[in-house]
């Protein structure tokens, strides 16, 4: 998926520090923030490979040793010294190979360690520094994809309540990486959905709407949504999918209410929803009252876009880009459907370019539109809304 992160950045950079980002590049790590896993020599005599690699980690005396490591660690993030802070950073994100890199931390290690960060990382997120706050959602958020019983689903969710963006964003990306473990573990009333939902809507208006998308749209780290297929299993993703629905519903609609503004920060967010909903084991998890709902969303999607992409309005090569991937969405559908005519008038709307003349991306998305209604699986489907001038 094509995301605009530079934007995403460098409204970061207006709540923080001056030097502590460098949005120079899309998703730009922070700068004086070393990639995660460089920890230093000290960290790593520590807590010894002997206890990380241990299948009793969770009992004395490793317990007691790993939890001073903690302890001692999450004091270090509220120091004044900005490399003590990155020390202890990284020397907790290394433990479980949080850089990205190959790890020979035991599953109990893991479980234990992911506990105990979650205990005292709550200390650092309460802290009145932002830069400790943000070093300590970033511990969060890097060993989330190793906690596999989402143990650390309470602290992304006080990252999460941040008034500051730079937070928050670690704080979704967190929560990303544990939703569908903590769906898993609580399905019903789940703390942390609720939390995304909220705070999704609440920042609808901003571009931190990209990760609230990505987080329920089982996409994490604002990668495309299909390297997900080796980590979540078929079964697990069709339970997952109707779990998520109404609050991606919810976030869908706020922003297709922006949309009929005229005037929506990150207009290209709204590919996300539509490629996830497609994919064919997302659109096959759903009920048929689901899929109409749905369509009924894609459909009104793809009016507001052509809409404004005939408008001849500064971002029409980004709403042009929406009209293409929601029509693009609708023909992965209806080959799913075995709706030819369908299909056939989503195919015509993936062609429209920047160039095409506003005339002509009207008449396109119209058809499609009047392909929707003539299926009688969407025929229920209404009216879109309009552009207000």
């Amino acid at each position: 998926m094509i995301r605009t992160r530079l934007a995403m950045w460098a409204t970061a950079v207006s709540f923080a520090v001056p030097t502590l980002y460098n949005p120079s590049h899309v998703g730009a790590q922070p700068a004086g923030v070393p990639a995660a896993g460089a920890a230093t020599a000290g960290a790593q005599t520590a807590l010894p490979a002997t206890i990380t690699a241990s299948p009793n980690a969770d009992k004395t005396p490793e317990r007691e040793i790993v939890q001073k490591y903690v302890q001692e660690q999450v004091e270090k993030l509220k120091a004044e010294d900005s490399a003590a802070r990155t020390s202890a950073r990284d020397a907790l994100i290394s433990r479980v190979g949080g850089g990205g890199g190959a790890t020979t931390a035991h599953p109990v290690f893991i479980d234990f360690f992911s506990g105990e960060i979650n205990t005292e990382i709550k200390k650092a997120l309460a802290d009145p520094k932002l830069e400790t706050r943000l070093n300590a959602a970033i511990v969060v958020a890097r060993i989330a994809p190793s906690d596999k019983a989402a143990k650390l689903s309470e602290a992304a969710v006080v990252a999460l309540g941040d008034q500051q963006a730079p937070v928050v964003l670690w704080g979704m990306k967190a929560a990303a990486q544990l939703l569908p473990n903590a769906l898993t573990v609580q399905p019903k009333n789940n703390p942390l959905l609720a939390k995304i939902s909220e705070v999704g809507l609440a920042r609808a208006g901003t571009t931190t709407v990209v990760e609230a998308y990505d987080a329920l749209t089982l996409t994490s780290e604002s990668t495309d949504s299909t390297l997900l297929r080796d980590r979540i299993k078929e079964a697990e993703w069709k339970k997952l999918v109707p779990l998520l629905l109404p609050e991606l519903n919810k976030l869908w609609a706020a922003r297709l209410d922006l949309y009929a503004t005229g005037k929506i920060a990150e207009p290209m967010a709204e590919v996300i929803p539509a490629v996830f909903i497609s994919q064919q084991r997302s659109w096959s998890a759903l009920t048929p009252e689901q899929q109409a709902a749905t369509m009924q969303m894609l459909h009104d999607q793809l009016s507001l876009a052509g809409e404004l992409a005939s408008a001849g309005l500064p971002e029409k090569a980004a709403y042009t880009r929406v009209v293409q991937r929601t029509a693009s969405a609708i023909q992965v559908i209806a080959q799913q459907e075995n709706n030819k005519a369908l299909g056939d008038a989503a195919s015509a709307a993936v062609k429209v370019q920047e160039n095409t003349p506003g005339p002509a991306i009207g008449a396109a998305t119209t058809q499609v539109l009047a392909a929707i209604k003539a299926a009688p699986k969407f025929a229920a489907t209404k009216p879109p809304p309009k552009v207000k001038n």
